[in-house]
């Protein structure tokens, strides 16, 4: 498992918490910084998250677990 992941799982759970779509966009800013690949990825997650009903998925179906 690399580094990555952990810090992609925290950043996504934190994230996924933020309602606000501005508050969100503006913590994802700040949290992924200049690394533009952990931000593709959390923002790949935040929306599949939703799932196709628009309601959100167990965290066990992501890749980390």
């Amino acid at each position: 498992m690399s580094n990555q992941i952990p810090r992609e799982k925290a950043v996504f759970c934190q994230a996924a918490e933020i309602t606000d779509l501005e508050q969100r966009r503006r913590f994802l800013d700040e949290a992924c910084g200049a690394d533009h690949a952990l931000r593709e990825q959390v923002e790949k997650l935040l929306g599949q998250s939703q799932g196709a009903s628009g309601s959100p998925q167990k965290l066990d179906t992501f890749p980390w677990v």
